[in-house]
């Protein structure tokens, strides 16, 4: 039988051990068992002076020794066979034995033997096989504490039940967002905890699943999204849409078609789902409508806003409203259809006075009236200002508020937060302004209501507004009514018991917020190579919050804001429970201080595509 010195070189390699001698060993008995021939130490003892002489010179390495010795290896040795006829069952080595035979080989040693000798002999046994850290594990075992076995035989079993406990893509992207990470900031938290974060990488391939297909960008400024059937196909979606404007923003330094064009304002398109139903039943309702968590934009583009581009825009969107589709979708093999109503609600006065042609902000553009004519409550069911710096000036002294102070860009100081603290102080506001305190409680009444996002009362509303109407007209009939109190006293019940949907539901604060989540993603997460990339980055990193796994996991989040500790919830006064439908007519869902809380069916989760009904499990744990 003939066997290259290249083969013999590769059974050797076979062995485990890295001492010549035992691969040596290893080699003998495996060409003993190849050619059943016994005595095979002679044929290779010639071979392994070579061996050895010639492994040294390559200093020991194999791709060295391989090359070096290229037709010595490829030369063939000789071995005999004998057929030896021996009879019975041919002998198994030790490996293959069962635990029967093993205990009869070693009984003779084992009776011999002490067992701290064997434990010894089997640590220098690994040691010289090289497995140093079976060797040390053998040690601490047998020449420690009888308790140090039991302690390492749990913690193994601990580490074989307990599994990686890493986040995904989304879960990860998830956190990102929620605490408004870089990615320094993200590679900060993640080194605190290796074993919990997927490294960057996996969140920016979690990035790219939500960046958008359907973008037209270019160069002269517009990033544009068309609205898809397939992206709405949510059964019977309710939606609001709206744009508005904000100027302010940095001017880069990047090629514009034009001289007159200008990046320093920006005119913004979005949509927001509110609510969807099932015929009459309320299947999914959107818990913070005026976060910016659900609102999706449909263009952004870089313009100045006037009556111009709000008149255009209107007739665009509705004329992609127009031709937009039936859909359907595909649920655990059964067909669902989906009708789309968009609600045009995220829109200021300034707005509104545009569409409706009215040139002055003193008249009112539902009905045309002029401020004269808004104290004439009887005549129209009908519509205060003290010395502006005194007043100013007492609130920041006595409240520490700044109140009626424009901002560059985008508004004034008169925000949400001024707002609360001025009805929550009403006292205090009372005697700044000298308006009376039964006033401002009425109108921070009618403003609670209207906000609150539950479905109100018309009839009883209707009548609260008019009182209040009248009541403010007996105590300042010299001041004529402001144009907003005159639209929310007089146009307010005509204008909810019209809304598809509760009008808290409908407000404009996830549009306004949108303006400052583009000027930050503008600034923070584009690239600025050219005009045409910043544009599509910045509109994918808003499309990315407003996609699903964004939204459907938010640590400690409750209300309309981002990140942060939940805040508890301010019960409702009597008076303004007795203006808000205590039941809801629609099935499946019950009015409580908290808000909406839905309660839906398992046999009704069939109709709903896979994130509603994720998203519903995660946000509502009540089953019935």
């Amino acid at each position: 039988m003939f066997v290259t010195r290249k083969e013999l070189v590769s059974i050797m390699r076979r062995c485990s051990s890295k001492r010549i001698e035992k691969q040596f060993e290893f080699l003998e008995a495996e060409i003993a068992q190849l050619t059943k021939c016994h005595e095979v130490k002679k044929s290779l003892s010639h071979f392994k002076t070579q061996y050895k002489s010639r492994w040294l010179k390559a200093c020991r390495m194999d791709d060295r020794f391989q090359r070096n010795n290229k037709e010595w290896l490829n030369k063939p040795l000789s071995f005999s066979q004998k057929n030896e006829n021996r009879r019975g069952r041919p002998e198994v080595s030790f490996e293959c034995s069962s635990e029967r035979t093993k205990r009869l080989k070693t009984k003779e040693l084992r009776d011999s033997t002490s067992a701290s000798v064997l434990s010894y002999a089997t640590q220098m046994s690994f040691r010289a096989e090289g497995h140093i850290d079976a060797s040390r594990i053998l040690k601490d075992i047998t020449s420690t504490t009888p308790t140090r076995t039991a302690r390492y035989k749990k913690a193994y079993k601990i580490s074989l039940d307990s599994k990686p406990n890493i986040m995904s893509g989304e879960d990860a992207l998830t956190v990102l967002i929620s605490g408004k990470l870089s990615r320094h900031q993200y590679g900060v938290v993640r080194a605190s905890a290796p074993d919990r974060f997927p490294s960057y990488k996996v969140v920016q391939s979690a990035k790219r699943m939500c960046y958008p297909d359907n973008i037209t960008s270019t160069e002269t400024s517009v990033v544009e999204i068309h609205v898809k059937d397939s992206e709405l196909d949510k059964l019977c979606l309710y939606l609001k849409w709206g744009f508005d404007g904000s100027s302010g923003h940095s001017s880069y330094k990047q090629a514009f078609h034009g001289p007159e064009a200008s990046d320093s304002a920006v005119f913004i398109t979005c949509i927001v789902p509110v609510r969807l139903m099932c015929n009459a039943k309320v299947i999914w309702q959107n818990p913070s409508p005026a976060s910016t968590v659900y609102c999706r934009p449909l263009k952004t583009e870089f313009v100045k806003e006037s009556a111009q581009v709000s008149i255009a825009e209107k007739k665009r969107v509705d004329a992609e409203i127009d031709e937009l589709q039936n859909s359907t979708t595909t649920v655990n093999n059964r067909n669902v259809h989906i009708r789309h109503k968009l609600i045009f609600a995220m829109v200021d006065g300034k707005v509104c006075n545009a569409l409706t042609e009215t040139t002055s902000t003193q008249n009112c553009f539902l009905c045309g009236a002029t401020s004269k004519k808004f104290n004439n409550v009887e005549e129209m069911i009908g519509r205060m200002a003290e010395n502006k710096a005194r007043i100013q000036k007492e609130f920041r002294e006595k409240c520490g508020l700044v109140v009626d102070t424009p901002k560059p860009g985008f508004g004034s100081t008169n925000d949400g937060n001024t707002a609360r603290r001025f009805f929550r102080n009403a006292k205090l506001s009372g005697e700044i302004t000298n308006v009376d305190l039964e006033l401002i409680k009425k109108i921070h009444i009618v403003m609670v209501v209207v906000a609150s996002g539950h479905e109100i009362d018309v009839n009883k509303f209707r009548l609260y507004l008019h009182d209040t109407a009248r009541y403010f007209v007996s105590l300042y009939p010299w001041y004529n009514m402001p144009p907003t109190m005159h639209k929310y006293l007089i146009h307010g019940p005509e204008l909810i018991a019209s809304a598809l949907l509760p009008i808290g539901q409908l407000s404009e604060e996830a549009q306004e917020a949108r303006n400052k989540d583009f000027k930050k993603y503008r600034e923070n997460n584009s690239r600025k190579c050219s005009r045409s990339k910043t544009n599509e980055d910045t509109i994918s990193e808003m499309k990315t919050k407003a996609k699903r796994r964004a939204r459907e996991v938010r640590y400690g989040c409750q209300g309309t804001g981002g990140g942060g500790a939940t805040k508890p919830l301010t019960p409702f006064e009597e008076r303004i429970l007795g203006l808000l439908v205590s039941e809801l007519s629609v099935e499946g869902a019950q009015l409580s201080e908290a808000g909406v809380e839905m309660i839906v069916t398992e046999e009704e989760l069939f109709e709903l595509p896979v994130e509603i009904a994720s998203t519903l499990k995660s946000k509502y744990s009540k089953y019935r």
